[in-house]
């Protein structure tokens, strides 16, 4: 009977580590969500951010880094890596490298970066 409970716990668990989990309705209506679709950001990390087999989740960005570290990140990526550790070891993790955003309008970068830092 133990181990019927124990794999009906298993599979319960399974279930809900693969459910996507909807975005909240403040973060899906931030105008960050604009700026994140037009600019194709959704084909890699998900319609929601969720991530996937091309890009990570950026689901729990804001506790990795801050608004300005992030904004930094988007206009070059390449140079971030090379002096953030955590972000150069992901080198190679994905078959699809992150573009940068060098010319994003200022108010469109701040955009994304609330929006970026209010998914969860």
């Amino acid at each position: 009977m133990r181990a019927f409970f124990c794999t009906i716990f298993a599979a319960a668990l399974l279930v809900a580590g693969c459910t996507k989990t909807k975005l909240s309705d403040s973060a899906s209506s931030l105008p960050g969500r604009r700026v994140f679709e037009s600019n194709n950001c959704t084909r890699c990390h998900g319609s929601d951010g969720e991530g996937g087999m091309a890009a990570p989740s950026l689901r729990d960005v804001s506790a990795r880094l801050t608004k300005a570290q992030l904004a930094e990140y988007l206009r070059d990526p390449d140079a971030f890596a090379r002096k953030d550790e955590r972000i150069g070891g992901m080198a190679g993790t994905y078959p699809t490298r992150m573009p940068g955003f060098p010319n994003i309008a200022p108010a469109d970068l701040d955009l994304l970066v609330d929006y970026l830092h209010a998914l969860n």
